[in-house]
């Protein structure tokens, strides 16, 4: 293991560590009973299917030498009461638009770490990684205009 990781080790340890927070965030928000029983179904699937994925991102880091970083727990936390905040002060729609919105910044790391020369392999699991991203999100966009 290098103590400087190469911009392909760098791109999977922060896609690796911020979906970990994403699934924190999403597990602290159907823990604490924060969203309507169609979101959390939603939430939960997301956090079973983002997990194996995330797995086989460890893999791959693992795979280079290098160590998977641990996600920001303390930020995590911190988003998921500031989700809870948002939804009793204005609505769970609010709350949905903040989901989609950290789900687009994690997106934007996916996506410029697929732009680099990655194998076969590789590439599948960082595309894998955007199909369930851009479901997730239409789905919550969709699940958004029933509220």
């Amino acid at each position: 293991m290098s103590i400087l990781r190469d911009e392909y080790g760098a791109a999977l340890a922060g896609i690796h560590a911020h979906g970990l927070e994403l699934i924190e965030r999403y597990q602290e928000l159907v823990g604490q009973e924060v969203v309507s029983a169609p979101i959390e179904a939603l939430l939960k699937r997301a956090i079973e299917a983002r997990q194996a994925m995330l797995a086989r991102v460890e893999v791959m880091e693992r795979a280079r030498g290098e160590l998977p970083q641990a996600s920001n727990q303390e930020r995590a936390l911190l988003k998921a009461i500031s989700d809870w905040l948002q939804s009793r002060v204005h609505s769970e729609s609010s709350l949905v638009s903040r989901l989609m919105e950290a789900e687009g910044q994690w997106r934007s790391e996916v996506d410029e770490a697929a732009d680099l020369d990655w194998s076969d392999d590789e590439q599948d699991v960082l595309s894998q990684l955007v199909i369930h991203s851009d479901r997730l999100v239409e789905e919550l966009r969709f699940l958004q205009s029933s509220l």
